[in-house]
């Protein structure tokens, strides 16, 4: 997710897409986690696909969230 030749408005619109990705799996693992009988592997994908979102962060954070300003 780099901002490289990008314009503006497509640099927001992915910002708020890897924003919006984080909290819905942080919402959804909050859901799994307080339902004790939980599909396990499903839980797990949850909690891969939040990591890899998150690893994106450091190349996000190169583009500047509207919610910054």
């Amino acid at each position: 997710m780099g901002g490289i030749g990008l314009w503006p408005l497509a640099e927001e619109i992915q910002r708020f897409v890897h924003d919006q990705n984080i909290a819905l799996y942080r919402r959804l693992i909050t859901e799994s986690e307080l339902n004790p009988p939980r599909d396990e592997d499903q839980h797990k994908m949850l909690l891969t696909l939040r990591a890899e979102e998150l690893a994106t962060d450091m190349k996000v954070k190169d583009i500047k969230s509207p919610l910054d300003s």
